[in-house]
């Protein structure tokens, strides 16, 4: 759950390819699925409802425009799109406050979203030096600087440490 991206003035140089598919994030078992995931800036995002019961669907963006819509039962997809890069909208649903879950929109196709594992690959950056940001909805953000080589390959770590855990009496 960890999304990791490339910041870089020299990116807003570049055309880059828009995704003409959409994105989708999904209302299942009373949870939202996936619950970190990234997006382009102008790409639809979908919001599917396939639980027998009503959501709230309710970004807080800061950049972007805010929303709030409910979705019945068997109700057609919601589908919106952002015009500004954001990291880690938090979307909820308002019937459901557990229900949580994190956008994060780009300008630019440089990023990925961690496995299971930790992993995640960044492909096709152009040559150039960049900051790498990896960003956790409650362990924060972290960043290295890296420089790609033309038909190399470059390697960045980032290592989250557990936060002690509260006791009370």
């Amino acid at each position: 759950n960890v999304v990791v991206f490339v910041v870089n003035t020299q990116l807003d140089d570049y055309d880059f390819e828009h995704t003409s598919s959409p994105a989708t994030l999904e209302h299942s078992g009373c949870r939202y699925v996936p619950r970190v995931m990234a997006i382009r800036v102008g790409q639809t995002l979908r919001i599917l409802n396939s639980d027998q019961t009503s959501h709230n669907t309710h970004p807080s963006p800061k950049a972007n425009r805010q929303w709030n819509q409910s979705q019945g039962p068997g109700s057609p997809a919601i589908e919106r799109a952002f015009d500004q890069p954001e990291v880690g909208i938090k979307f909820r649903d308002n019937m459901h406050p557990w229900e949580r879950a994190y956008v994060s929109v780009f300008s630019h196709p440089f990023y990925a979203i961690t496995d299971a594992s930790g992993n995640y690959r960044i492909e096709g950056l152009p040559p150039g030096t960049y900051k790498v940001v990896a960003w956790h909805e409650s362990l924060g953000e972290k960043s290295v600087e890296a420089t790609v080589k033309a038909e190399a390959s470059q390697s960045v770590d980032f290592v989250y440490s557990m936060p002690e855990a509260v006791t009370t009496r």
